[in-house]
């Protein structure tokens, strides 16, 4: 019985990107999203939170000196993700209006990029404020990005 179970993967033990039925399952779904073949084991993997996901995604995109931007206010995790990838925060504020609203100054976000620029970290909703970015603010980031 053991070594049927060890034969078929019916064990304890996994892949650390997640296990293997997982990410097929969630291939398959995101090829029929995107509409393109994804590859279970090279562009899927599973981690315990969006954290470590943030975290893994930094490890990977930033080399010493690089810079990461960050729309203030931002959750205080993000500055230790960064400074451990060997990143450098530049931030840019969101702008409480009158209204309660808070707006991005889109030109402030392109006067921050630089050549050493390679990561902007964009939620929305947005943490802490809440905001959730409208999709015409959502096309003016995605310029400033391609312009980039």
């Amino acid at each position: 019985a053991a070594v049927d179970a060890i034969t078929k993967g019916s064990h304890q033990y996994t892949r650390s990107a997640g296990h293997p039925a997982l990410v097929k399952l969630l291939a398959a779904r995101y090829s029929m999203h995107l509409q393109r073949e994804i590859n279970a084991e090279q562009e899927i993997s599973i981690t315990v939170g969006a954290s470590q996901a943030l975290f893994m995604a930094l490890q990977a995109l930033l080399s010493p000196g690089d810079e990461a931007i960050l729309i203030e206010p931002f959750f205080d995790l993000y500055l230790g993700q960064i400074r451990l990838a060997g990143g450098s925060p530049v931030t840019v504020p969101l702008e409480p209006k009158e209204s309660g609203a808070w707006e991005l100054d889109i030109d402030r976000l392109r006067a921050a990029i630089t050549p050493k620029t390679r990561v902007l970290i964009l939620n929305s909703p947005h943490n802490p404020t809440g905001k959730v970015f409208s999709r015409t603010e959502l096309e003016a980031i995605a310029e400033v990005v391609r312009e980039n």
